[in-house]
């Protein structure tokens, strides 16, 4: 059986591995735009909308901007941006 603390202690590295993927991946990665929807999946809105806000400033202009800005409108139910 797994002791509660380990599994504190695992939970705790897996985030902040995720965190450092996040950091390392640069402002305008599709990283962002995939945890964007995992978080948005799991209810943790807000949350995702940051994401997407920081990956919709792509001065690389690739693709990414531009998508991580249509999903955060449509996460803050604006259709009209969206």
């Amino acid at each position: 059986m797994i002791h509660p603390e380990e599994r504190s202690l695992d939970r705790a590295l897996d985030l902040a591995t995720q965190s450092l993927a996040i950091e390392l991946a640069g402002p305008t990665s599709p990283l962002h735009i995939y945890a964007a929807w995992i978080l948005a999946s799991a209810g943790l809105r807000d949350e995702a909308m940051d994401l997407l806000e920081l990956a919709s400033s792509d001065p690389a202009g690739s693709v990414n901007g531009p998508w991580a800005s249509f999903l955060f409108h449509a996460l803050a139910g604006n259709a009209e941006r969206a």
